[in-house]
Protein backbone atom coordinates (compact mmCIF):
# COMPACT_ATOMS: atom_id res chain seq x y z
CA UNK A 1 0.00 0.00 0.00
CA UNK A 2 1.05 3.58 -0.58
CA UNK A 3 2.05 5.29 2.71
CA UNK A 4 -0.74 7.29 4.35
CA UNK A 5 1.43 10.36 4.72
CA UNK A 6 2.17 10.46 0.98
CA UNK A 7 -1.53 10.28 0.14
CA UNK A 8 -2.39 12.90 2.78
CA UNK A 9 0.29 15.29 1.49
CA UNK A 10 -0.97 14.81 -2.07
CA UNK A 11 -4.61 15.40 -1.11
CA UNK A 12 -3.64 18.40 1.02
CA UNK A 13 -1.74 19.92 -1.90
CA UNK A 14 -4.69 19.27 -4.22
CA UNK A 15 -7.13 20.92 -1.82
CA UNK A 16 -4.80 23.90 -1.36
CA UNK A 17 -4.40 24.24 -5.14
CA UNK A 18 -8.15 24.03 -5.71
CA UNK A 19 -8.92 26.68 -3.11
CA UNK A 20 -5.97 28.84 -4.24
CA UNK A 21 -7.13 28.89 -7.86
CA UNK A 22 -10.70 29.65 -6.78
CA UNK A 23 -9.60 32.47 -4.45
CA UNK A 24 -7.32 33.93 -7.15
CA UNK A 25 -10.14 33.80 -9.68
CA UNK A 26 -12.61 35.36 -7.23
CA UNK A 27 -10.19 38.15 -6.33
CA UNK A 28 -9.49 38.84 -10.00
CA UNK A 29 -13.16 38.87 -10.98
CA UNK A 30 -14.08 41.24 -8.13
CA UNK A 31 -11.33 43.65 -9.20
CA UNK A 32 -12.48 43.57 -12.85
CA UNK A 33 -16.15 44.16 -12.02
CA UNK A 34 -15.53 47.79 -11.11
CA UNK A 35 -16.93 50.08 -13.82
CA UNK A 36 -18.17 47.27 -16.10
CA UNK A 37 -21.83 46.51 -16.72
CA UNK A 38 -22.74 42.90 -16.08
CA UNK A 39 -25.81 40.99 -16.98
CA UNK A 40 -27.03 37.53 -16.10
CA UNK A 41 -28.75 35.65 -18.92
CA UNK A 42 -30.00 32.99 -16.53
CA UNK A 43 -31.29 33.15 -13.00
CA UNK A 44 -29.07 32.05 -10.17
CA UNK A 45 -29.64 28.36 -9.49
CA UNK A 46 -31.70 27.45 -6.46
CA UNK A 47 -33.90 24.70 -5.23
CA UNK A 48 -33.49 21.03 -4.41
CA UNK A 49 -31.31 20.10 -7.42
CA UNK A 50 -28.83 22.88 -6.66
CA UNK A 51 -28.78 21.89 -2.98
CA UNK A 52 -28.09 18.25 -3.87
CA UNK A 53 -25.26 19.24 -6.22
CA UNK A 54 -23.76 21.46 -3.53
CA UNK A 55 -24.14 18.68 -0.98
CA UNK A 56 -22.14 16.29 -3.18
CA UNK A 57 -19.33 18.80 -3.60
CA UNK A 58 -19.29 19.49 0.13
CA UNK A 59 -19.17 15.80 0.99
CA UNK A 60 -16.22 15.27 -1.38
CA UNK A 61 -14.16 18.01 0.28
CA UNK A 62 -15.22 16.92 3.76
CA UNK A 63 -14.10 13.38 2.94
CA UNK A 64 -10.72 14.65 1.75
CA UNK A 65 -10.22 16.79 4.86
CA UNK A 66 -11.34 13.94 7.13
CA UNK A 67 -8.58 11.80 5.62
CA UNK A 68 -5.86 14.47 5.66
CA UNK A 69 -6.31 15.78 9.21
CA UNK A 70 -6.04 12.46 11.13
CA UNK A 71 -2.96 11.48 9.13
CA UNK A 72 -1.22 14.79 9.86
CA UNK A 73 -2.22 14.51 13.54
CA UNK A 74 -0.86 10.94 13.64
CA UNK A 75 -4.32 9.52 14.31
CA UNK A 76 -4.58 7.49 11.11
CA UNK A 77 -5.47 4.32 13.06
CA UNK A 78 -8.98 5.78 13.22
CA UNK A 79 -9.15 5.48 9.44
CA UNK A 80 -7.79 1.93 9.32
CA UNK A 81 -10.13 0.69 12.07
CA UNK A 82 -13.21 2.18 10.41
CA UNK A 83 -15.92 -0.12 9.14
CA UNK A 84 -15.70 1.80 5.85
CA UNK A 85 -12.13 0.63 5.22
CA UNK A 86 -12.23 -1.84 2.35
CA UNK A 87 -9.43 -4.33 1.74
CA UNK A 88 -9.00 -6.25 -1.48
CA UNK A 89 -6.17 -7.54 -3.69
CA UNK A 90 -4.15 -4.94 -5.58
CA UNK A 91 -4.87 -2.10 -3.10
CA UNK A 92 -1.74 -0.26 -4.19
CA UNK A 93 -2.77 -0.24 -7.85
CA UNK A 94 -6.22 1.09 -6.98
CA UNK A 95 -4.64 3.81 -4.82
CA UNK A 96 -2.23 4.73 -7.60
CA UNK A 97 -5.05 4.90 -10.15
CA UNK A 98 -7.03 7.12 -7.77
CA UNK A 99 -4.08 9.45 -7.27
CA UNK A 100 -3.45 9.71 -11.02
CA UNK A 101 -7.12 10.37 -11.85
CA UNK A 102 -7.37 12.95 -9.07
CA UNK A 103 -4.17 14.69 -10.21
CA UNK A 104 -5.41 14.76 -13.80
CA UNK A 105 -8.76 16.17 -12.66
CA UNK A 106 -7.10 18.93 -10.63
CA UNK A 107 -4.81 19.74 -13.58
CA UNK A 108 -7.83 20.05 -15.91
CA UNK A 109 -9.64 22.22 -13.38
CA UNK A 110 -6.74 24.65 -12.89
CA UNK A 111 -5.94 24.73 -16.62
CA UNK A 112 -9.54 25.44 -17.62
CA UNK A 113 -10.00 28.23 -15.07
CA UNK A 114 -6.72 29.91 -15.98
CA UNK A 115 -7.31 29.46 -19.73
CA UNK A 116 -10.77 30.98 -19.69
CA UNK A 117 -9.54 34.04 -17.82
CA UNK A 118 -12.27 36.58 -17.31
CA UNK A 119 -14.85 34.29 -18.88
CA UNK A 120 -14.56 31.75 -16.07
CA UNK A 121 -17.66 32.96 -14.29
CA UNK A 122 -20.80 31.06 -15.23
CA UNK A 123 -23.57 33.42 -14.19
CA UNK A 124 -22.75 37.08 -14.78
CA UNK A 125 -20.91 38.10 -17.92
CA UNK A 126 -19.74 41.48 -19.17
CA UNK A 127 -21.87 42.82 -22.00
CA UNK A 128 -18.91 42.51 -24.40
CA UNK A 129 -18.38 38.84 -23.52
CA UNK A 130 -17.55 36.52 -26.42
CA UNK A 131 -18.22 32.80 -26.46
CA UNK A 132 -15.10 30.64 -26.36
CA UNK A 133 -15.44 28.08 -29.17
CA UNK A 134 -11.86 26.95 -29.77
CA UNK A 135 -9.31 25.16 -27.64
CA UNK A 136 -6.24 22.97 -27.68
CA UNK A 137 -8.31 19.88 -27.07
CA UNK A 138 -11.64 18.95 -28.64
CA UNK A 139 -13.41 18.33 -25.33
CA UNK A 140 -13.03 21.96 -24.30
CA UNK A 141 -14.24 23.19 -27.69
CA UNK A 142 -17.42 21.13 -27.52
CA UNK A 143 -18.21 21.08 -23.80
CA UNK A 144 -16.82 24.48 -22.77
CA UNK A 145 -16.73 23.28 -19.18
CA UNK A 146 -13.71 21.28 -18.12
CA UNK A 147 -14.49 21.81 -14.42
CA UNK A 148 -17.34 19.35 -15.01
CA UNK A 149 -14.80 16.79 -16.17
CA UNK A 150 -12.69 17.64 -13.10
CA UNK A 151 -15.60 16.85 -10.80
CA UNK A 152 -16.28 13.62 -12.67
CA UNK A 153 -12.65 12.52 -12.28
CA UNK A 154 -12.46 13.66 -8.66
CA UNK A 155 -15.61 11.78 -7.65
CA UNK A 156 -14.66 8.68 -9.65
Amino acid sequence: MIPCLAIAVFLGMCLATFHGVNLYNLKRSIAKKEGVRYKAEVERPKGLIFALASLGTGIFFLESVIYVLPVFLNLHEIIFNSFLQLRFPFDSWVQLAGILLTAFGYFLFAWSILTRGRYATSREMPEDQKLVTWALIATYATRRTLPTLFYLLAYF
